[in-house]
C-alpha cells in the first residue's frame, strides 16, 4: 500500500478523537505555562543540567554550583540521559540549531515540555488498551489519564523532571509486550515485538528510576497467569510461548538496565519485597506514618515523605473508583470464580475462556502503586497513571456486561460513565487552577535572584537553607551551599544551628567553616525556629526533646484599608485592626526588651516590615536566635553586613548579608 492509500485509509473520525484526547491532557496541562518560572523545586536542577548540555558542556562529573563544600555533588550523566538529551535535542531542533543557548527561551521549553510529554503519555495509553481490549477501553483510558490529577501534576507545565517522561517508555513497553504475547506463537513477528517491549522498558530505565515497577509487574505477572494458564488447561504451547516472550523481554531489558545502574535495580527491588511485604511493626508503623528518627524528620519537614492516603481525595476524588473496581473485577473474575467453580464442580461457564491473557498486568500495575501511593505521598504520581489504567479495565468490562441489557440498562450506565468523565475533566481543570509555582508566591525570591546574579562576583558561595537551593543555582546562578537534594546532611544540621545560635561569634565560626561569601535567607525562617531544631539536634535526641517546643513565633500578613470618604488608612493584620499610628509605632529593628504581653501574661517581641506588609511575633527564645538578629538588623552584629532586603523591590521576603572577612 502506497502513501497515498495509507493517508486515505485513515479512520478520519478515529484520528479526530485522539487529536481532541491530545488537546485535552496538554490543555489541562499548559495552564501554568502562564507563569513566568516553574512548578516545584527539582525542576530547576534539571532545567540547569539541560542548560549545560545546549552550552556544549556535557553533563558536568562534579556540580559546579552545588555543595562547594563538597568540592561540588556528583551528577553523572547517567541519573536520567535520554530525558535531558531528548529535552535539549527537542530544544535545537525547533530553533533549528542557529539560536544556541538562550535561558530565556530554555525556560519556554522547561515550561512546555512536560506538558506535551503527558498529553503524549494519555495518547499511548490509548493504544495500549485498544490493543488489550479494545478501542473503547482505549477512550475511557487515554480521556481518565487526561485529567486525573495525580497524574497530571507531575506532567503539568513547568514541572520539568524525569518522571514527567518517564512513563511514556513503560506504556509502549507494555504496548509491543502485549503484541508479543498476543500471537500465542513464538514467531519472528513475536521476537520482534518482544526485543521492542525491552527496548522501550530500557529506555524508561534510562530516563527514571522508578522503572523497578517494570520487573515487578512483570514476574508477579508471568507468574501469576503461567499458574493460571496451566489451572484452566490452556494448552502448554501457549504458555510457554508466554514464558518465552518473558524470558526475552526481561532478560535484554535486565541487560540495558544494569548498564545503567551497574545492577543496582535489581537490590533495589528484591529489598522493596523483602522489605514492604511483610506484616511486620516496621512496616505498619511506616503504613500509618510513623517511622525511623531520620525518615521522621523529613517526614515532618519535606511533604512528599508524608503518608499518602490523606490526598486522596485531592489527588483522584471520585476517579478512585476505577482502580479499586479493576482490582475486584480481576480477582472475582481470573481466580476467586474459578476457583469455586473448581471446587464446588459447578457448570458456570469458566470465565478464564475469554482468553483475557492482560488483566494481571493491570491488576499488579494498579496494587503495587496503590500500596505506594498510601504509604508516600510522593508516590500517588506512580498511582496516578495507574488510575487510568484501571479505568480501561472497568471500561472494557462495562461495555461488554451491557450489550445483552435493555436500553434503560445502557442509559443507566451510560449516563453513569458521562458523570464521572465530567467529574475528571472537572477535577483536573480545577487542581491545576489551585497550583501555583512556589516561586511566584514566595515573595522576595524572584528580585533577590535577580540581583544577586546582577550584583555579586560569580565565583561567590551562598550559606543557604537547603528549600531555596535550586533557585539560588538556576535563577541566581551563584553556588549552593545545600539544595533540595540534601546530599550533604551534615552541612543542613549546621545552618539549622547557625538559624538557632544566639552567640555571633558560634555562628560565625560555622560559616567561616564552610568559606561562604553571603548568607541568604528568606523570612518563612522566621517561623521555622522548631523545624530548625529537627535539624540541628538530629544526632542529639536528648538535646531535641529539650529544645522542640520552646519557640514561640507567628506572622501575620497586613493589608492596608483606606477610606475613601474620611482618607484614613487602618491595616489588617490577622484578624486585628490597627492604625496607620499603632502601626508605625511597631519596630521594624531590632529589640532587647518585650513590647507586648502575650494572653495579657507572656512577653513576647513584636516586629513589622518597614512597608507594613507584616507583622511578626515572638517569645524571648525565638527572638534571641541568630536569625532574627540578621532580619531586624541588630546593630550588636558584626560579621554579616545587609546587602540586599527585597522589601526594597516592594517585595519582602528575602534578604542578603555579605560575610565580613
Amino acid at each position: 500500500m502506497g502513501l497515498k492509500e495509507k493517508i486515505v485509509s485513515i479512520d478520519k473520525k478515529h484520528l479526530f478523537i485522539l487529536i481532541l484526547l491530545f488537546l485535552l491532557a496538554f490543555g489541562i496541562r499548559a495552564n501554568l505555562m502562564k507563569y513566568e518560572l516553574f512548578f516545584e523545586f527539582d525542576t530547576y536542577w534539571h532545567a540547569r543540567v539541560g542548560s549545560y548540555i545546549l552550552q556544549g558542556e556535557g553533563v558536568p562529573d562534579r556540580d559546579p554550583l552545588a555543595y562547594y563544600q563538597l568540592g561540588g555533588s556528583t551528577i553523572g550523566w547517567k541519573i536520567a540521559p535520554v530525558f535531558w538529551f531528548l529535552s535539549t535535542a527537542i530544544y535545537s531542533i525547533f530553533t533549528l540549531g542557529l539560536i544556541g543557548y538562550d535561558k530565556e527561551l530554555w525556560i519556554a521549553f522547561v515550561k512546555f515540555l512536560p506538558a506535551f510529554y503527558g498529553a503524549l503519555i494519555s495518547v499511548a495509553v490509548y493504544f495500549l488498551f485498544k490493543e488489550i481490549y479494545n478501542k473503547k477501553a482505549g477512550y475511557v483510558a487515554s480521556f481518565i489519564a487526561a485529567v486525573t490529577p495525580a497524574f497530571v501534576y507531575r506532567t503539568m507545565a513547568g514541572q520539568f523532571e524525569d518522571d514527567s517522561l518517564g512513563f511514556l517508555w513503560m506504556v509502549i513497553g507494555f504496548y509491543f509486550f502485549v503484541k508479543a504475547v498476543k500471537e500465542m506463537n513464538f514467531t519472528r513477528n513475536s521476537i520482534k515485538n518482544a526485543v521492542l517491549s525491552a527496548l522501550f522498558f530500557g529506555l524508561m530505565a534510562w530516563t527514571w528510576e522508578m522503572f523497578m515497577l517494570i520487573p515487578l509487574i512483570l514476574v508477579f505477572y508471568v507468574i501469576t497467569t503461567a499458574v493460571l494458564m496451566w489451572f484452566n488447561k490452556i494448552e502448554t504451547k501457549k504458555i510457554t510461548h508466554l514464558l518465552k516472550v518473558f524470558a526475552i523481554v526481561f532478560i535484554l531489558f535486565g541487560v540495558i538496565a544494569t548498564a545503567k545502574d551497574e545492577g543496582h535495580w535489581i537490590k533495589r527491588d528484591i529489598s522493596y519485597i523483602t522489605r514492604y511485604i511483610p506484616v511486620n511493626q516496621e512496616n505498619i508503623n511506616r503504613f500509618t506514618g510513623q517511622s525511623s528518627e531520620r525518615e521522621g524528620i523529613f517526614g515532618m519537614t519535606v511533604g512528599e515523605e508524608n503518608t499518602g492516603i490523606q490526598f486522596f481525595g485531592t489527588k483522584y476524588n471520585a476517579l478512585i473508583i476505577f482502580p479499586i473496581l479493576a482490582l475486584l473485577i480481576v480477582f472475582y473474575r481470573f481466580i476467586l470464580f474459578p476457583l469455586i467453580n473448581y471446587i464446588f464442580n459447578l457448570k458456570e461457564k469458566n470465565k478464564w475462556e475469554t482468553h483475557d491473557y492482560f488483566a494481571f498486568i493491570i491488576f499488579y500495575w494498579v496494587g503495587i502503586t496503590l500500596f505506594m501511593a498510601w504509604s508516600k505521598l510522593k508516590f500517588t504520581y506512580t498511582f496516578g497513571l495507574a488510575v487510568a489504567i484501571g479505568a480501561g479495565l472497568v471500561g472494557y468490562f462495562v461495555f461488554e456486561f451491557i450489550k445483552s441489557r435493555t436500553l434503560f440498562e445502557k442509559k443507566v450506565v451510560g449516563v453513569a460513565f458521562a458523570l464521572m468523565l465530567l467529574i475528571g475533566i472537572a477535577s483536573g481543570t480545577f487542581f491545576m487552577t489551585q497550583n501555583t509555582p512556589n516561586i511566584e508566591y514566595t515573595l522576595g525570591w524572584k528580585p533577590a535572584l535577580k540581583w544577586l546574579s546582577e550584583s555579586t562576583p560569580k565565583d561567590a558561595k551562598m550559606f543557604n537553607w537547603w528549600d531555596e537551593g535550586h533557585w539560588i543555582t538556576f535563577i541566581g546562578e551563584r553556588a549552593a551551599l545545600i539544595d533540595n537534594r540534601n546530599i550533604d546532611l551534615n552541612a543542613d544540621i549546621m545552618v539549622a544551628k547557625f538559624i538557632l545560635s544566639e552567640n555571633e561569634e558560634e555562628a560565625n565560626k560555622i560559616v567561616e567553616n564552610y568559606g561562604s561569601d553571603y548568607l541568604i535567607f528568606g523570612s518563612d525562617l522566621l517561623e521555622k525556629h522548631n523545624s530548625m531544631v529537627l535539624f540541628a539536634f538530629l544526632d542529639e535526641p536528648e538535646k531535641k526533646n529539650t529544645e522542640l517546643g520552646k519557640y514561640l513565633e507567628a506572622v501575620m500578613r497586613c493589608s492596608a484599608n483606606t477610606d475613601k470618604l474620611s482618607g484614613v488608612t487602618t491595616y489588617n493584620c490577622g484578624g486585628n485592626s490597627l492604625s496607620t499610628e499603632a502601626m508605625n509605632s511597631i519596630p521594624t529593628k531590632y529589640i532587647t526588651q518585650p513590647n507586648q504581653l502575650y494572653n495579657e501574661r507572656v512577653p513576647i517581641f513584636i516586629y513589622r516590615e518597614k512597608n507594613n506588609s507584616v507583622l511578626y511575633m515572638f517569645n524571648d527564645a525565638a527572638n534571641n536566635s541568630m536569625i532574627n538578629k540578621l532580619w531586624f538588623d541588630d546593630p550588636a552584629i558584626k560579621n554579616f553586613a545587609l546587602v540586599y532586603d527585597s522589601t526594597d523591590d516592594n517585595a519582602p521576603g528575602v534578604k542578603i548579608f555579605k560575610v565580613i572577612k
